[in-house]
């Protein structure tokens, strides 16, 4: 249930049109292989059920998200993308080239982890 899931949403936040449009919606989940430690991660039964790890999360949310969409006849335009050996490093991630090639960065500037 929110704030983890879609159950129990908000009026303003629920319903099948805003959940359609959310799905349909053009939506990267960027994983990294390696964000796997539990440094600042929520350990809530609720959230632990939902995976051990970011990584095992994001997994779980995009299946969770595609089967929604699937089961009601919806669009879905997420992709999953993961970047091989980064941890939990925003810096990481985006000087990955991974991200550039899925984000289309341009920039005359190189990126530093």
């Amino acid at each position: 249930n929110y704030p983890l899931g879609f159950g129990g949403l908000p009026p303003e936040l629920g319903g099948d049109e805003q959940i359609k449009a959310y799905l349909a919606a053009p939506l990267t989940l960027y994983l990294g292989t390696a964000d796997l430690h539990e440094k600042n991660l929520d350990m809530k039964p609720d959230a632990m059920r939902q995976g051990k790890t970011r990584f095992e999360r994001g997994h779980a949310c995009f299946a969770m998200a595609q089967t929604l969409a699937k089961e009601r006849g919806w669009p879905f335009h997420w992709q999953l993308i993961e970047a091989p050996d980064v941890g939990h490093s925003a810096g990481k991630m985006f000087a990955h080239p991974q991200a550039l090639k899925t984000f289309s960065i341009i920039s005359d500037k190189p990126l530093k982890p």
